[in-house]
């Protein structure tokens, strides 16, 4: 039997990426977008990680990464600062306005939720993130 949890993957990953940009635009949030949410996400649970500790909790490539901080600086949502003097080490900073965005990415991120997990009980829902984690697990 041939498995298809690349192509699914890919494309939930595709579909969620579209809808959560037009989510946005439908509710005129503009101070980011649903790749730029990836990374406040994290800062959101954690700011004042490293660069490092940023590219493995986002999946995303260190270079990718540098290019997206360097888009969201000139944006003023993120800054990239040295902690405690130790200037070997840069971590990433939210500012103000994405602090705010918060806010709004809460919103939208309900919403996602919603359509996602529409007609999914709340027992299917438990089960079926346990097994995307052991996915994850898998894959790490």
């Amino acid at each position: 039997m041939d498995r298809e949890i690349g192509y699914l993957i890919g494309r939930i990953h595709l579909l969620s990426n579209r809808l959560l940009n037009r989510l946005l635009q439908e509710h005129n949030i503009t101070s980011f977008n649903s790749e730029q949410g990836k990374i406040l996400y994290q800062l959101w649970k954690n700011d004042g990680i490293t660069m490092s500790e940023l590219a493995t909790n986002t999946g995303l490539a260190l270079n990718t990464l540098s290019k997206m901080l360097q888009t969201m600086e000139q944006q003023h949502l993120v800054e990239r600062r040295v902690k405690d003097g130790d200037k070997r080490s840069k971590r990433i900073f939210l500012t103000p306005l994405s602090k705010q965005a918060k806010a709004d990415s809460a919103i939208i991120s309900q919403m996602m939720t919603s359509k996602a997990y529409n007609g999914f009980s709340e027992s299917e829902i438990l089960h079926f993130e346990a097994q995307l984690r052991k996915i994850l697990s898998n894959l790490e």
